[in-house]
């Protein structure tokens, strides 16, 4: 296994830095007598560096808002900073388009802002008339001046959000699938049969006391790291909590019982949900065979953080372009191949469950290549297949757990580039070539796509045995497709409306406020009749 080393997951001391600007809204802009009529104004961002020389980014104008002296612009933008910034100054001109002939700058407004270290930060930019980069000192004396009358003056609000983030550092919440930049060809940088492989998909599949000891070291572990952060956590005020309760002139000291309270953990599902913090299912794939592999070669199973998890991806994701290239290539060409025979073995059984064996030299009836010629794979196809593998898996996850998981990576997947799609490679391949249709393509790339996660080795025996060794998934996937779950999954996939907000509360991290407004009042749901 290519497990990152400390050298692959060390990072540069350089950070990235962005800043994110919310303009939120503007408010006593003039009412003059000659215009009864409201303004109709934009606001338009220019970031400089300290010194007001040079900008930073590109200019960012916010929609217009028509007839109000109060607008809310109520938008955003991020700029992206140079390493080494401590300070940057943003500069705000409000635009008005209604009062003259043509759209002039109505105020003008700067604020300077640190960069130093992370945070987040409102600030509300008096309005002035007079240009900070070309008149700084003019432009400070007028907002001293303004600000001293202490009468109601123009001004524009904004929320600031400084990001300061090493180069391979993964944040907690971020659940974003590894992107090919293009797509990988087998030369000498990926090794076919890679050294000290484990095979935890082998073992997972089919040696049962091999399974149920990795599942019991990998609760028991994962429930010792929760009971010693849950300890940590309560330590400092537990004593405090109770005393102010009773009132008491003296802390009362909790019983280990009250102290060492960890978070259930009784099966490997609720480690992927409460300490893993998986939201997508390529998530678990990678967690579950880096844990696998530590138990095979005796080692702690929480010895990797996130970081690895995401850099052990990044090979897994070229690893299964290479293994669905390989698979697809297999369809296509002539002579006998075991791959192919056992992926049309497969397709057969998922598209009309028949139970098929292309390697035995007989044909399927008319009726059965009809059905064959007609069948199709959609992205509801592709969840089914999908939830029933990772099921497989992980039985103590639900079906539903499942299908959401899946439904989560397929929803990311259409919204992330894809630079290396297989399908369309061999889409129009017919020339000296098997007749493969798009549909059984696509269905193979959708299999190695989960059961190529799993894989060590780039050759046709190992491909062949585990896709073999996997078909109680394909089976399960097409009785739930044939017993109507089809119209299910494709009203999930519709309505998806984003990652579930069940997270591990750990002492520190604040409280969760996604289901509340920008005013702090619950957000409120539409319901079609």
């Amino acid at each position: 296994m290519d497990r990152p080393t400390k050298e692959a997951t060390s990072v540069p001391s350089a950070q990235e830095v962005r800043l994110h600007v919310d303009i939120l809204r503007g408010r006593n802009y003039p009412q003059t007598e000659d215009d009864p009529c409201a303004c109709s104004t934009y606001a338009r961002l220019i970031l400089y560096d300290s010194l007001l020389k040079e900008t930073i980014g590109s200019v960012y104008e916010s929609p217009l808002q028509e007839g109000s002296n109060t607008p809310f612009y109520n938008t955003s933008t991020e700029y992206e900073l140079p390493p080494s910034t401590e300070m940057v100054v943003l500069v705000v001109q409000v635009v008005e388009t209604t009062r003259r002939p043509e759209p002039y700058i109505m105020f003008y407004g700067s604020c300077r802002i640190s960069t130093v270290k992370s945070g987040k930060n409102e600030e509300t930019v008096v309005l002035i008339h007079t240009d900070p980069v070309t008149q700084p000192e003019e432009a400070e004396a007028e907002v001293k001046q303004v600000v001293g009358d202490g009468l109601p003056c123009p001004n524009l609000s904004f929320r600031l959000h400084v990001k300061r983030r090493r180069p391979g550092e993964v944040n907690a919440e971020d659940h974003s699938d590894a992107v090919l930049s293009s797509a990988p060809v087998l030369d000498g940088s990926y090794p076919i049969i890679p050294k000290n492989s484990q095979y935890v998909w082998f073992n997972l599949a089919s040696d049962r006391k091999w399974s149920e000891a990795f599942t019991n070291a990998l609760v028991s572990e994962w429930r010792k790291q929760a009971m010693v952060s849950s300890a940590e956590g309560a330590l400092p005020d537990i004593g405090e909590s109770y005393a102010k309760v009773q009132g008491a002139s003296r802390k009362k000291e909790p019983s280990k019982r009250e102290i060492y309270v960890p978070t259930s953990i009784n099966t490997v599902a609720d480690i992927i949900v409460t300490q893993w913090n998986c939201c997508r299912s390529h998530e678990v794939l990678s967690w579950l065979r880096l844990s696998g592999e530590a138990f095979s070669r005796g080692e702690r199973l929480c010895s990797f953080s996130r970081e690895d998890v995401m850099n052990f991806r990044r090979k897994r994701k070229e690893q299964i372009y290479l293994l669905q290239d390989l698979a697809i290539s297999s369809l296509l060409l002539v002579g006998e191949s075991e791959l192919r025979d056992t992926i049309d073995h497969l397709w057969i059984h998922f598209a009309i469950g028949v139970d098929h064996d292309p390697s035995r030299g007989t044909a399927l009836p008319y009726e059965a290549r009809k059905r064959m010629k007609e069948a199709g794979f959609e992205d509801a196809d592709k969840v089914a297949l999908h939830s029933s593998f990772l099921n497989f898996l992980v039985p103590s996850l639900a079906q539903d757990q499942c299908d959401e998981m899946v439904t989560a990576d397929l929803n990311a997947a259409a919204r992330e580039p894809d630079l290396a799609n297989i399908v369309n490679k061999f889409a129009s391949s017919h020339a000296g070539t098997l007749q493969t249709s798009v549909s059984e393509m696509k269905f193979t790339a959708a299999l190695l796509e989960c059961v190529g996660a799993m894989l060590d080795t780039l050759t046709e025996v190992e491909v062949s045995r585990a896709l073999k060794m996997f078909k109680p998934c394909v089976i399960s996937a097409h009785q739930r497709l044939k017993s109507g779950a089809k119209e299910k999954l494709r009203n999930a996939i519709a309505s998806y409306g984003g990652q579930r907000d069940k997270f591990t509360y750990r002492p520190g991290g604040g409280i969760k406020i996604d289901h509340l407004d920008r005013l702090g009042r619950r957000k409120k749901e539409i319901h079609f009749r």
